[in-house]
């Protein structure tokens, strides 16, 4: 999957922008109550997948995800086990995945969520555009003497 450049991920610029990915990797348990990724533990082999559309805003990326995006479908040849949505204010904002505990043979799936940073920076953002400053314009003339002064 390329073509879409991901060099704004968490660059903290505007405008905002949001970066839906899939990876067929997953999280694991590798020991009671720690977690990590399937393909970083060894459990599996590199995962295929990579970033699949951008949008301009969040909810626009999870109308998407959600009625497009099943986990354990099939999308574009990858079969969907992680969905993470990143934006350029503070990177990853939402991950939809699998979990798995080869101890139990659980499987289940997880998902969270956290635009607050990305909320607080842009209301703050927009604040400080509609609060210009507004500067009293002066005329300035030289006098006899060849200094500037102020009328």
């Amino acid at each position: 999957m390329k073509g879409i450049s991901t060099k704004q991920i968490g660059d903290g610029k505007t405008p905002n922008k949001y970066w839906v990915s899939i990876s067929e990797d997953y999280y694991c348990e590798s020991e009671p109550g720690v977690m990590g990724w399937a393909s970083d533990l060894g459990v599996v082999k590199p995962p295929k997948g990579g970033t699949i559309r951008v949008f301009s805003s969040y909810p626009a990326a999870r109308q998407f995800i959600d009625g497009d995006l099943p986990l354990g479908e099939e999308y574009n040849g990858v079969v969907v086990n992680t969905i993470t949505i990143e934006d350029r204010i503070s990177g990853e904002v939402f991950r939809r995945g699998k979990e798995f505990s080869p101890r139990s043979g659980r499987l289940w799936e997880n998902e969270h969520e956290d635009l607050g940073f990305t909320e607080k920076t842009l209301a703050e953002r927009k604040a400080c555009s509609h609060h210009t400053i507004k500067r009293k314009k002066t005329k300035r003339a030289t006098t006899q003497a060849g200094v500037r002064g102020v009328r």
